[in-house]
């Protein structure tokens, strides 16, 4: 590729950042919502479950409070 003129490579540039913003979704991924965003029920579930299999891979039994009644013992 030779020298290019400044509009030229402004275009190209232009070009290629369209591209890549085309490529993007809008909305945000799961694991990083928005400030003050709450995740579905079932996001957080999972997450749980995650959690949970991370410690007990590691030999440590964890329990979580139960998200759906915050006020309910420890099971």
């Amino acid at each position: 590729m030779g020298n290019l003129a400044q509009e030229q490579l402004a275009a190209l540039i232009a070009n290629v950042v369209s591209q890549v913003m085309q490529g993007q979704s809008a909305t945000p991924k799961s694991h990083f919502l928005a400030k003050g965003v709450r995740a579905a029920p079932s996001d957080l579930a999972s997450k749980d479950a995650r959690i949970v299999n991370a410690f007990a891979k590691r030999g440590f039994k964890v329990t979580l409070m139960d998200r759906a009644n915050p006020d309910a013992p420890y099971a």
